[in-house]
């Protein structure tokens, strides 16, 4: 592993309810409207399909889960589901529904909950990697009806993520079992797809997309989330994004008015800081990112590599001294305007439960990457390593 960045956001102080020193033609529309910004258009509309963030950033707005995390105090909260109990030493989990209604007014039920496990995340015609993270000690989760609001878990064996993963979004039965039985959930919701034709029971309807220009969603009229005062949410009418070519283009749109929130590179840092009460923008350091650049080694015996780079690939020695290599101070400073972290592993402080402080370090050490390449078997003639 190398380094993970700090994430930083911008967010103009009239995002959301106000208005700014900006281009007129932006003001009004922006009132009620969140404009965020994607480098790359969304493959899919279907949850269960998406691989990628440039689809799930949608779908994210679209559908929901019994449970949800808490992007503040990492908490799982309830969501489509209202309670929970769990017995049997946290093999059995029963969950009872809240009364909501998909886009369409259907009535979202237990039947929806069985079929999203049985029909899709278990259909092994289904391409989803949602499989993986509920299999638990190689086997399936069983599902239970209950009753037309109340569904049953039992787990194979106890699973610590189980209750943070339910995350997982919830699909309606009504409109896709057809779709399963035909062999047609594959294409299903694709992005050619009508936007009235998808639906969820999420804050956000999707009410049109432009390949390549944007995707724009619309408050849900019948979601059934209130706020500390008892006013429906959400509080948007719309969230516009805009597929932008690269991050350089979202910056530059960012600093015309036209987006309201980016993630913001190292290099860009130094940019937008002096600019930062000028602009009427804010700043915020939210600490290390969860995602991080790496280097890795392709170890498959069957990589279409030489044996030679296998061997050294595969030499746990190699590795060591290629890590012990590696500046990761030098490349943060130069790299990320020391708006990054080295990293050690996998999981780092922002992964709450799972990050180990303990964990082995390799600081920047030519020296000892000398020692290890020679302890492996490499040898030196002047500047040049030789296995």
């Amino acid at each position: 592993m190398l380094v993970r960045s700090v994430r930083l956001y911008l967010w103009f102080i009239f995002t959301l309810l106000l208005t700014g020193c900006h281009p007129s033609s932006f003001v009004d529309f922006k009132k009620d409207t969140l404009i965020l910004a994607t480098t790359s258009d969304p493959k899919t509309f279907n949850s269960i399909l998406a691989k990628e963030t440039s689809s799930t950033m949608v779908t994210g707005f679209l559908f929901e889960g019994l449970t949800r995390t808490n992007g503040v105090t990492i908490e799982v909260e309830p969501n489509l589901a209202e309670s929970w109990s769990v017995k049997e030493g946290g093999r059995v989990w029963d969950f009872t529904l809240r009364p909501v209604r998909w886009f369409d007014g259907q009535p979202f039920s237990a039947d929806d909950v069985l079929f999203t496990f049985q029909d899709l995340i278990y259909n092994p015609q289904i391409p989803t990697s949602s499989r993986d993270i509920f299999t638990v000690a190689g086997q399936e989760i069983k599902t239970i009806k209950l009753s037309s609001h109340k569904v049953r878990f039992i787990l194979p064996a106890p699973f610590a993520p189980f209750l943070r993963q339910l995350g997982q979004e919830v699909l309606p039965r009504h409109l896709l079992l057809s779709k399963v039985v035909n062999n047609q959930f594959n294409t299903t919701w694709g992005v050619n797809t009508p936007p009235a034709e998808i639906i969820g029971t999420g804050p956000f309807l999707l009410s049109g997309y432009q390949i390549g220009e944007k995707v724009v969603l619309t408050a849900n009229p019948r979601y059934w989330r209130k706020d500390n005062e008892n006013r429906s949410l959400p509080r948007l009418k719309r969230i516009v994004i805009l597929i932008v070519p690269d991050q350089s283009a979202e910056l530059l749109r960012f600093l015309q008015g036209e987006i309201d929130v980016i993630g913001v590179r190292g290099q860009d840092y130094k940019i937008l800081k002096p600019l930062e009460k000028k602009r009427r923008f804010t700043i915020y350091d939210t600490g290390p990112a969860l995602g991080e650049n790496f280097l890795v080694f392709n170890q498959k015996p069957e990589a279409p590599i030489p044996s030679y780079k296998s061997a050294w690939f595969q030499n746990k020695l190699f590795r060591q001294a290629i890590s012990y290599g590696v500046d990761r101070t030098g490349i943060i400073r130069n790299v990320f305007a020391g708006l990054a972290y080295p990293e050690w592993g996998p999981m780092n402080e922002s992964s709450g439960y799972f990050y180990n402080p303990g964990i082995k370090q390799y600081p920047y050490s030519p020296a000892e990457s000398r020692r290890i390449l020679l302890k492996a078997g490499f040898r030196y003639q002047g500047d040049v390593l030789y296995d």
